[in-house]
């Protein structure tokens, strides 16, 4: 097992950690815990703890689950999938609060550092990254919520915790200035210490940069916008093109290895920030350091690839919507190696027997068992981990191949589809016709030339859609882009193009040897709504608590 370096005490304080000292004291406060430079380290591996434990741990169903390709099946989750979760929702609450304890510990780094004396490089440095997290917390706050109060410093117990929202525009500003300012004296990937692996990177801030510009130019662009849209569009680019001229970071040949937990730590060589988790021999399930990302993802059957039981299966909670495996395992997609590492449709259960799900075929005369309720996500595979929800993999917040389609996109919205465009776009479609980086494959061919803006915005969709499954980005894809009607993609897939699949899962005629019945678990894709865009203010967590937070969003 790789060491990944959490410190479980800075997690359980509420806001900080304490080293050994010769001095004794009656009282641990903030001021006698936050003296050495040891004591910084210690505090910052607890902020970067509360993001993996809080926010990407057991919270993530508020964007994982609210798009159109993975959906649940298990109550406590199974309400963002077919989006009826509201207010009172315990989840987006936990997800609310995890965020803010991430922007409150970095605060308080930032607040209270400058008065030690240590080193100055490591001070400016830790201050730098401390913007970077609370930049990153923010990012996805405005993403998942809109407009949220902005908490400059830190709050204390004693301190007023009624703050008011603020606009969209205002927190995109905080976060360029943050990011900005992160880049400055963060760390690039190849300088990084060992200890600080997983930490954010100069790489990080960049990619960032292009991830936040690229957003906020898509709400811009929404709002008709156009002018201020293009700037940032530009911007965006530019800051592609810094992480992509780098030198620090590279597409893994080998899909495969990419995702392979046993060689995790190569992958960030394309990985720009990756959110940290570790096979926890201390403490299981739901409180332990590890991920359930496996376990979670993958089916009851399926053995040495999970935690759960003695076969090291998972639990079955996830399932991917069949016409998303159908669509990007057909056409374009057909022998597209993707389809073949990332969906589990057919394997060796634990009896020994094949199990096959839709959309394969069962074979003539074959003793298959037949699993209607499929397919699955089998992008994250860990048959070493301890229990459901205590594995080794990390969650990629931010890949190379992301940034590289991140430039095709804005390459296209500034002068459409250019031959930089097919391009940087084509460069993900030949990685994935290497395969397992020995056997080239003749799928998926170079996107064909000649589309219109709105085409090649499309295929940029099909293509995000099946390389960064799994890893959380879908919803936020479908929020953020226009659709070929003008508004969201979210609304253009549930009103335009997922009605055209019948409702309901497939069901297998085992005469005619087809899938016949539904694509969708219907539930799951309903008509359009406006509040899909956006989560609720939490209830409990934010407006029992505060009268000066304003309006809810709309729909909730």
């Amino acid at each position: 097992m790789k060491k990944k370096y959490l410190i479980i005490a800075s997690i359980l304080l509420f806001l900080g950690s304490c080293s050994v000292k010769e001095v004794i004291y009656d009282t641990l406060t903030f001021d006698n815990s936050f003296q050495t430079q040891a004591d910084v380290v210690s505090f910052v591996n607890g902020v970067y703890g509360r993001l993996n434990i809080e926010c990407y741990k057991t919270n993530y169903p508020p964007f994982f689950l609210t798009a159109d390709d993975i959906y649940s099946v298990t109550g406590g989750t199974q309400i963002y999938s077919s989006k009826t979760h509201d207010a009172s929702t315990a989840v987006t609450g936990n997800l609310w609060r995890g965020f803010y304890r991430v922007v409150n510990q970095a605060n308080f780094v930032l607040d209270k550092i400058d008065a030690l004396n240590i080193d100055s490089a490591f001070k400016v440095r830790t201050k730098c990254e401390m913007k970077f997290l609370r930049a990153f917390s923010y990012f996805n706050m405005v993403r998942i919520w809109g407009g949220v109060p902005l908490k400059t410093n830190t709050t204390l117990t004693n301190s007023s915790l009624q703050f008011a929202r603020v606009s969209i525009d205002s927190v995109y500003g905080f976060i360029f200035a943050d990011l900005l300012e992160a880049k400055r004296a963060l760390y690039n990937r190849t300088e990084q210490p060992a200890l600080e692996f997983n930490h954010a990177t100069k790489g990080a801030a960049f990619g960032y940069l292009a991830k936040a510009y690229q957003a906020y130019g898509n709400y811009q662009d929404l709002k008709g916008n156009t002018q201020v849209a293009l700037q940032l569009y530009q911007l965006s680019k530019d800051y592609c093109d810094s992480v992509m001229l780098s030198g620090q970071y590279t597409l893994v040949s080998n899909i495969k290895d990419l995702f392979d937990v046993t060689k995790e730590r190569s992958a960030y060589t394309e990985v720009l920030f990756g959110i940290a988790f570790t096979r926890d021999e201390q403490v299981a399930n739901a409180g332990s350091l590890g991920s359930q990302l496996a376990g979670f993802s993958l089916p009851s059957n399926m053995p040495n690839v999970a935690g759960s039981g003695v076969n090291k299966t998972g639990v079955a909670n996830f399932r991917m919507q069949p016409w998303f495996v159908e669509k990007y395992t057909s056409g374009d997609y057909l022998n597209d190696y993707r389809g073949e590492r990332f969906f589990a449709t057919n394997w060796i259960n634990t009896t020994g027997r094949k199990t096959i799900t839709f959309p394969v075929i069962r074979s003539i005369g074959g003793n298959e068992l037949i699993d209607a309720t499929g397919p699955y996500l089998l992008k994250y595979i860990d048959g070493q981990a301890l229990d459901s929800r205590n594995g080794e993999n990390d969650f990629f917040a931010l890949r190379l191949a992301d940034i590289i389609l991140t430039k095709a996109e804005m390459e296209n919205e500034l002068n459409g589809p250019t031959n930089v465009a097919y391009t940087e776009f084509n460069k993900i479609r030949a990685r994935a016709r290497a395969a397992d980086g020995v056997i080239p494959r003749a799928s998926p061919q170079p996107l064909k030339t000649g589309l219109t803006k709105e085409q090649f915005r499309l295929a940029i969709l099909d293509e995000r859609a099946l390389e960064l499954v799994g890893e959380g980005v879908r919803w936020f894809d479908l929020c953020r882009l226009k659709s070929p009607s003008g508004t969201t993609m979210m609304e253009y897939q549930l009103n335009t193009l997922i009605p055209v699949y019948k409702p309901g899962l497939p069901v297998y005629n085992t005469s005619s040897r087809t899938w016949s019945a539904g694509r969708t678990d219907s539930v799951s894709v309903p008509r359009f709504q406006e509040k899909f865009l956006l989560m609720p203010i939490p209830q409990n967590a934010e407006i029992a608590l505060n009268p000066n937070i304003g309006n809810q969003n709309p729909g909730y």
